[in-house]
């Protein structure tokens, strides 16, 4: 495999992992404030099925390129998801807390997607990778105005 092809390969892994560990963050999310506001746990839970079309979408772009498909979650995705329980354990506004790891999450995954759309890439992967871009920065200005 060429080093770019490599380097492809290994940014689309990065951000496919850091897609299925905000699948899994969002749907802790929802389950963290379901009782306490259902409305923005259903809001959660669509979040985490729209991430979960570009997980798929990013894993079709790894077999087009020769890799195998990534499904897990990443260790540091697991952190972040430990970090979200902890807060809401310890903070009286559980769900300004959960609103502000998610943004923090989003903000990470964002700045994967920008880091890959800065090498090179097939016209497809960066159709997909400026569409992930989109819908992420989308999410971030969404979770802002939850705060206020």
């Amino acid at each position: 495999m060429s080093n770019l092809k490599s380097k492809l390969a290994n940014n689309l892994s990065s951000i496919n992992e850091y897609c299925n560990d905000s699948v899994k963050g969002f749907e802790e999310a929802a389950d963290s404030i379901q009782d306490t506001n259902a409305r923005l746990a259903a809001n959660f839970k669509v979040r985490a099925n729209e991430r979960r079309v570009f997980s798929e979408r990013l894993s079709e772009r790894l077999l087009c390129i020769g890799e195998d498909r990534e499904d897990g979650g990443s260790l540091s995705g697991a952190i972040h998801r430990g970090i979200l329980k902890l807060k809401e354990a310890f903070t009286s506004d559980d769900v300004s807390a959960v609103i502000n790891e998610c943004i923090r999450g989003e903000e990470g995954l964002r700045d994967e997607v920008d880091e890959a759309l800065n090498s090179k890439a097939d016209p497809e992967t960066t159709s997909v990778l400026l569409d992930l871009k989109q819908h992420v920065s989308v999410s971030i200005g969404d979770l802002n105005l939850l705060k206020q």
